[in-house]
């Protein structure tokens, strides 16, 4: 009987062993098992239960052999191989309640799905009854982490399908109609030893800190007709469904008769650990039917790592669902991870290792100016979260020779990133000037850089036309601002009007950089004006424009050049206008460590 549980929380954690309580019954604490009056829960490994008699009684009452390590199909058991999955035993949850013990298990199939996991459940009722279940959980997207407690939670749906034990005995079948009431171990630990946090799987600190938060919970009922599967030839185990949202009660199968079965579900549910769902979808797929770079190194790499360095991996991914967009970027982060650099998952930006081993401090000045609130930040940030194609590297080097730009301070490349399914702007910073360039001169590059990342979002996601292979900064801004113009309500149609609305957009596209400069500044202690951060970011190619020369006069244009130089520099910069009046320009940024502590 396979009854489908909708919309139901379902939390799940990292296989570690804990033990924990119902919250209302008497505690007693000892050999690290929390025991009760009735209830008892442990999280244990095989070779713990391997010697535990009822254990053994039970799974002999289903198997000729046990199987000792995973993926040993040669030792699968008899009910494994009826029903094609095969026992991860690295973990078993263990509940006791008066004279009834469950055991939950991860089974493992040969064909992989993402973003769906299934659990064994077998159970040791009164006079020694033994039942067992299949559980299959669909988590919903968007799952979330409590790293405090090292815990799952998300919603999802879940099938639960009855063992049918032994084939062989006999030759007729019946259908049967059967209730399964689900119960779960669950805990309500949140913050300060307080029973106010989301329900979910107990953690380590639940056996601890929060033992009076833990409670056994009834999380659904559902019913329906199944076939027993006594038939030798039926093969046993065909399911009906039902449905329940967070608790109570469906029926399904129609209204043929029966004996009547009641059963009780006791569970707590075993999701693979973090980097095996990770390796699970990275070695699935593959983008545009090549290899998607993911090496049997990394896969070593990330079982090796705690649970913190795999969970936001695995969070992305399943977001994501498993995308080929999200792979290629997942693999492009774990290369990064593994030889020392940074990755924000949320935004899709890697800070690659040698930028943060070599220069760390430049490195942090780059992510700041990211990360600093603003207008422009959120447009930036949003146009990488939410595409499945689209991330960002940040990178060092010295020269940058390609393309003829070996005296630019920063340079960004999308094309070279590109294929079909994803594409990485690579922002690579020029090392060669960081002895001397100030932390605000660094901030304006690395916006001036992140505007042409999200400009060229735009030009592959066909938002704005460039008639070009391969777009200069000043050519998409141009066509960027040209687009904005053409659908302004105001243009009324005449070149004039459209000239006067590019500019503006221009303008305006100027000064949502300078104020994201201006609030980078003032975040690490620097008192700006707008006027100055917006001439600070007429940089580069913009300054070829015609929208530079209609905005500033001859004096500006020299002005915002020397400014430009004495934050290169670190140093006054002195200038002579054509009137032979001479001017200095003074640095407003501070220097910026070479190693840790930055400043």
């Amino acid at each position: 009987m396979k009854q489908i549980f909708k919309s139901l929380l379902i939390i799940i954690i990292a296989m570690v062993v804990f033990n924990c309580q119902k919250d209302e019954l008497e505690v007693n604490q000892s050999n690290n098992n929390i025991l009760t009056n009735d209830i008892s829960f442990k999280v244990k490994q095989y070779k713990e239960l391997k010697y535990d008699a009822k254990f053994n009684n039970a799974l002999n009452m289903i198997a000729e052999h046990k199987k000792e390590q995973r993926n040993d199909h040669d030792g699968k058991t008899v009910m494994e191989q009826h029903y094609g999955f095969t026992i991860d035993s690295s973990s078993i949850k263990q509940v006791d309640i008066g004279g009834f013990t469950s055991y939950t298990m991860l089974i493992e199939r040969e064909t992989i799905h993402p973003n769906v996991f299934e659990n064994l459940v077998v159970q040791i009722g009164g006079e020694d009854e033994i039942t067992a279940f299949v559980i299959k959980y669909h988590p919903s997207p968007n799952p979330t982490y409590n790293e405090a407690h090292d815990s799952y939670g998300f919603e999802g749906d879940f099938e639960i399908t009855p063992i049918v034990y032994d084939a062989t005995t006999s030759t007729s079948s019946k259908m049967v109609y059967g209730c399964n009431e689900v119960y779960e171990v669950r805990c309500e630990g949140g913050n300060n030893g307080a029973c106010n946090g989301p329900s979910h799987i107990p953690g380590p600190q639940c056996y601890g800190e929060y033992n009076s938060c833990i409670g056994l919970t009834q999380t659904g009922q559902s019913c329906g007709y199944y076939d027993d599967g006594t038939d030798s030839t039926s093969g046993g185990g065909t399911s009906s469904t039902g449905t329940t949202s967070g608790g109570g009660q469906s029926n399904g199968g129609g209204s043929r008769s029966g004996t009547t079965n009641s059963n009780t579900v006791v569970t707590s549910p075993t999701a693979p650990q973090p980097w095996q769902e990770v390796v699970n979808c990275l070695g699935l797929l593959s983008i545009d039917s090549t290899p998607n770079g993911f090496t049997p190194e990394m896969a070593d790499w990330l079982q090796a790592q705690p649970k913190t360095v795999a969970s936001p991996i695995n969070v992305f991914l399943q977001n994501e669902d498993c995308s080929e967009g999200s792979q290629g970027f997942v693999v492009q982060a774990i290369d990064a991870l593994m030889n020392g650099g940074e990755v924000n998952f949320d935004d899709k930006i890697i800070v690659k290792a040698s930028f943060i081993d070599e220069y760390p401090c430049h490195a942090d000045v780059v992510m700041q100016s990211a990360n600093v609130c603003s207008d422009f930040n959120i447009q930036f940030l949003n146009a990488f979260e939410s595409s499945q194609e689209y991330y960002v590297n940040y990178d060092q080097n010295d020269p940058i020779t390609d393309d003829g730009l070996s005296g630019n301070l920063a340079v960004t490349r999308s094309l070279l990133g590109c294929t079909a399914s994803i594409c990485n702007s690579n922002i690579t910073f020029n090392n060669s000037y960081f002895d001397t360039i100030t932390n605000l001169g660094l901030a304006s590059a690395a916006i001036h850089e992140n505007a042409h990342a999200l400009l060229y979002y735009l030009w592959h996601s066909q938002e704005i036309t460039v008639d070009s292979t391969n777009p200069t900064y000043a050519e998409l801004s141009t066509a960027y601002c040209n687009a904005l113009a053409s659908n302004d309500p105001n243009n009324d149609g005449t070149g004039q009007t459209l000239s006067v609305l590019q500019h503006q957009y221009m303008v305006d596209h100027i000064s949502l950089l300078g104020d994201t400069l201006k609030n980078y500044g003032e975040s690490v202690g620097l008192t700006l004006t707008n006027e100055f951060c917006k001439k600070l970011m007429w940089s580069g190619t913009l300054t070829a424009l015609p929208n530079f020369t209609q905005e500033y006069t001859i004096e500006e244009r020299y002005d915002i050049s020397s400014m430009i130089h004495a934050e290169l520099n670190n140093e006054p910069y002195i200038y002579q206008l054509p009137n032979g009046t001479t001017h200095t320009v003074l640095p407003k940024g501070t220097s910026i460590n070479s190693a840790n502590p930055c400043n």
